[in-house]
C-alpha cells in the first residue's frame, strides 16, 4: 500500500464526512463538536504518521508538547467534573458552567493544534521523506 492510497482512504473516512456535515449545521452544538474533532484529527494524524514511519523502519518519538497536551486535556476534564458539583448543588448557573467549560476546552483545542503543528515541524524531514517516497515496496 502506497502513501497515496493511505491518504485516499483517510480522505474518505467517516470522520471526515461527519465533520463536513457538522460544519454545515448551525448552532452552538456544531461549534462544540468541531472543537472535539480538533482533538480527534490531531491524534489521528499523529498516530497515522507514527505508524507509517514505524512500518518504514524509523520511529518518531513522542514530544514534550504532546505530554503537555495530555495534561491540559486531563485538567479540563477534571475542572469540568469539579464544576459539576457546585452546579448540581445550585451554586453555579448552567450558563456559567457552559461558559467555563467551553473556554477551557477551547484553550485545550488551541494547544492541541499547536502541539500537532509542532510535532509535524519537528519531524518535517520524515514527513517530507514519506510524501516524496514512491511507495517503499521495492
Amino acid at each position: 500500500m502506497t502513501l497515496a492510497n493511505i491518504f485516499r482512504i483517510i480522505k474518505r473516512d467517516s470522520l471526515s464526512l461527519i465533520t463536513n456535515i457538522t460544519g454545515l449545521s448551525l448552532g452552538l452544538a456544531a461549534s462544540i463538536l468541531l472543537i472535539v474533532f480538533i482533538f480527534l484529527y490531531r491524534d489521528s494524524v499523529i498516530s497515522t504518521l507514527r505508524t507509517i514511519c514505524a512500518l518504514r523502519g524509523f520511529a518518531l518519538a513522542a514530544r514534550s508538547s504532546g505530554k503537555i497536551k495530555a495534561v491540559i486535556q486531563a485538567g479540563c476534564a477534571f475542572l469540568i467534573i469539579i464544576l459539576m458539583i457546585p452546579y448540581s448543588l445550585g451554586y453555579l448557573s448552567y450558563s456559567m458552567l457552559r461558559g467555563v467549560s467551553i473556554a477551557a476546552v477551547s484553550i485545550a483545542a488551541v494547544y492541541a493544534l499547536f502541539s500537532g503543528v509542532e510535532y509535524m515541524w519537528a519531524n518535517r524531514m520524515y514527513v517530507i521523506k514519506l510524501l516524496t517516497d514512491k511507495g517503499g515496496d521495492e
